[in-house]
């Protein structure tokens, strides 16, 4: 017999796990640099392979999910999770071990999602199983909250960074225990609406995306950077971004590929500044891990009340309202210091706390012939665009420092202006956004019409 109620919380300790990982990690970023001598890009490289993970195991855990069950996607999800916070607190500063550790835990993070998005939906129907997605996902902000008051209690403490990482092994051991032995719900759509996909003309497109990303990922580790010069990194990318959208146009059409491309952006503008909290707020006059706090508790309430409000704006509207909320908050997080700044992140999170809900939802209700395996693909997307940004993100600091240094500035003014600076330049990606999804409003508004 299916114990739905043990499932769901067994799934919620398992997104806290993810949420802790985020977090936790966020808050040790400045003790790794300053112990082990860090550079920021470096440290966004590290942070680069949480991302990584966490869509590849997201996207092939879709595709066998039918195949081999949810239960043993997350018996994966476990092996990688103790992995990865045992090499993290063992690696002695080694900066391979830190990647590779930081990639184990990405991994189980993605086998969570697409092990428990599709569990959730097939042990509920109807509006029970739509509120109890939302109640699932409330969890990732909400024990984002946790992890940062535990983070910002224990550095205040001077306690040294590891026994932080300890931290996220007690909820990987509970999900495990209530995980143990039980049934999982049988699936709703054996086959699905994968018949109608191209597999033949995509697979082999995605493939070599896949491929042209990993090989751009590593390109200084594996020495090919400079194969053809300075541009070797530009054509990496290059093939890998063009490969990838002919492939995922040839699964699911047009539309899809539009949102798959929002996907990127709406996924960076909502975890890219959380990762560099610390860093980039450090000197604003606010305490970086209470915004961080404030923001993700800001977007579990908002997650919980998500449903009315999509009710009367539609993803659509809401999607539009959503990145013209996240554009302001960037733009005042970029230009304003003191205690003004817990008021802006509340702002900022009514911005972010909207997407990847509905991102996903819109997949969801309105291109249905997706299927499971879209809202995966959907859902990679979000952390593959998070883990290519975040070494882009720490060069963009260290440049801003770099240029702020040479204009005179020292000492906490020299990092607040550097801080500052990153966050301008990131209040493009929703001004990019508001375009976007303006066009969107009204080509499904046309849509409706023509049905």
């Amino acid at each position: 017999m299916v114990n739905q109620s043990r499932l769901f919380l067994g799934s919620c300790f398992a997104l806290i796990t993810t949420a802790f990982s985020f977090s936790i990690r966020a808050g040790i970023l400045k003790q790794l640099g300053a112990e082990y001598g860090f550079s920021n890009e470096q440290l966004g490289t590290i942070n680069q392979m949480w991302f990584l993970g966490f869509p590849i195991s997201m996207i092939v855990g879709g595709l066998i999910y039918q195949a081999i069950g949810g239960k043993k996607i997350m018996q994966f999800a476990f092996l990688s999770h103790t992995l990865g916070i045992l090499l993290t607190i063992y690696s002695g500063g080694s900066y391979a071990v830190l990647l590779v550790s930081t990639l184990f835990i990405g991994l189980g993070n993605g086998c969570t999602e697409a092990a428990c998005n599709p569990m959730i939906a097939d042990a509920y129907e109807g509006n029970k199983m739509s509120t109890m997605l939302n109640r699932f996902h409330m969890w990732f902000p909400g024990g984002i909250v946790i992890g940062s008051l535990i983070s910002k209690f224990m550095t205040d403490a001077a306690l040294p960074w590891q026994s932080q990482i300890w931290i996220i092994m007690i909820p990987t051991i509970i999900y495990a225990f209530l995980f143990w032995g039980q049934l999982f719900p049988q699936s709703k759509t054996i086959q699905g609406s994968n018949k109608s996909a191209n597999y033949k003309v995509s697979i082999p497109f995605l493939s070599i995306a896949v491929l042209f990303f990993i090989l751009y990922s590593f390109s200084d580790s594996l020495g090919i950077s400079n194969l053809a010069g300075s541009s070797t990194s530009l054509i990496l990318f290059s093939v890998a971004i063009v490969t990838l959208l002919i492939g995922v146009y040839s699964l699911f059409g047009g539309l899809f590929l539009f949102m798959f491309v929002c996907m990127a952006l709406t996924s960076i503008s909502e975890f890219g500044p959380g990762q560099w909290i610390d860093l980039i707020l450090g000197s604003s006059g606010a305490n970086p891990m209470i915004l961080l706090a404030l923001t993700t508790g800001t977007m579990a309430i908002a997650r919980f009340f998500a449903g009315s409000i999509v009710h009367r704006f539609d993803q659509t509207g809401v999607l539009l309202g959503s990145a013209v909320l996240a554009a302001i908050g960037l733009y005042l997080y970029s230009s304003l210091t003191g205690d003004i700044l817990y008021v802006v992140a509340i702002v900022y999170a009514c911005g972010i706390a909207f997407f990847w809900p509905n991102m996903v939802g819109f997949i969801a209700d309105k291109i249905p012939q997706s299927g499971a395996l879209g809202m995966s693909v959907i859902g990679g997307i979000g952390m593959f665009s998070s883990s290519l940004f975040q070494p882009i993100i720490g060069r963009w600091i260290d440049e801003a420092h770099t240029q702020k240094a040479a204009e005179g500035l020292t000492g906490n003014a020299l990092e607040l202006a550097a801080g500052q600076a990153t966050l301008s330049t990131m209040v493009l990606f929703p001004l990019i956004l508001i375009v976007a999804f303006i066009g969107l409003f009204f080509y499904m508004k046309n849509r409706k019409k023509i049905a």
